[in-house]
């Protein structure tokens, strides 16, 4: 008996699955207040200015107070001569309301070479992260190869409008004019007050300092003169008694009250002082 062998080739197919991410898509997400979330198979948008009592959509409330200036740095792929133009479409587009003017910066000497800077103005409650994870995300839609987005240090760019003496202090989205180290003032506003200024300040603190002190010295100075009249004695003018006639003596002072009695009578007198062990010496003549 032939034993017959039989040879069975399997073909092993491998399926490789790969997910698509969905954010590299400007259109899976309304714009640049939502944050995009890839997962296997979906995508989430996640809004980055959800508030509880939001009622008109993500981020379409009235913006808070104040706003956030940024510096970006962008490296065109090609010669973008209307950049500007282009950065503020991408930016209105993306972020709408959040989003309120933009400006480019004169090249300096030290910068990136085809790195052009530019300055935005954004909403308060916009960090720069959003701007800068955006337009990482539409990057490759706009010829844009790289891309910088950061606090703007108003005082070391010298682009402060502090009045001397106020001195800069660079904050979040801007900066303060402080003077004194302590007082913040208006960016329009100097330290130094004007002599009219001046005047009213110093007659001011001239009033203040005679209501101050003037009127709580004269209630002391009323006070003393009122326990002085309190505690003055009364003093007798004129002859001593005993030196009336006795008839006199007794006509307004009657017994017992005997006013040429001796014993009333205080008679001055003198002693010499007495040393001990002390021998005077005899003067001779």
């Amino acid at each position: 008996m032939n034993n017959v062998t039989f040879i069975i080739n399997v073909l092993t197919v491998f399926v490789c699955i790969v997910d698509i991410d969905e954010c590299a898509e400007l259109t899976t997400c309304p714009n640049a207040k939502f944050e995009c979330k890839n997962k296997p198979g979906s995508v989430n948008c996640f809004c980055r200015y959800q508030k509880s009592k939001d009622t008109d959509g993500c981020g379409d409330f009235a913006n808070p107070p104040g706003g956030n200036l940024f510096n970006v740095s962008l490296d065109w792929t090609k010669n973008k001569s209307d950049g500007l133009k282009q950065l503020v479409d991408i930016l209105s587009m993306g972020f709408q309301n959040k989003f309120y003017n933009a400006s480019m910066k004169d090249p300096v000497q030290g910068s990136s070479p085809g790195a052009t800077e530019y300055r935005i103005n954004m909403s308060s409650d916009t960090p720069h992260w959003y701007i800068r994870d955006y337009l990482a995300r539409v990057s490759s839609h706009y010829h844009i190869s790289g891309v910088e987005v950061d606090d703007l240090d108003e005082c070391k760019a010298k682009e402060a409008e502090c009045v001397y003496p106020a001195l800069c202090a660079n904050t979040y989205g801007g900066y303060r004019c402080v003077c004194n180290g302590t007082t913040d003032v208006d960016k329009t506003q100097s330290c130094v007050l004007d002599r009219d200024q001046g005047k009213d300040t110093e007659l001011d603190l001239v009033l203040g300092l005679v209501l101050g002190i003037g009127i709580p010295l004269l209630l002391l100075l009323l006070l003393a003169a009122l326990a002085c009249f309190c505690c003055c004695k009364k003093t007798v003018t004129g002859d001593l008694p005993h030196m009336f006639p006795d008839y006199f003596q007794e006509q307004y002072n009657p017994p017992p009250f005997n006013y040429s009695d001796p014993a009333l009578h205080y008679i001055t007198h003198c002693s010499p002082r007495i040393l001990d062990n002390f021998t005077p010496r005899q003067r001779y003549r």
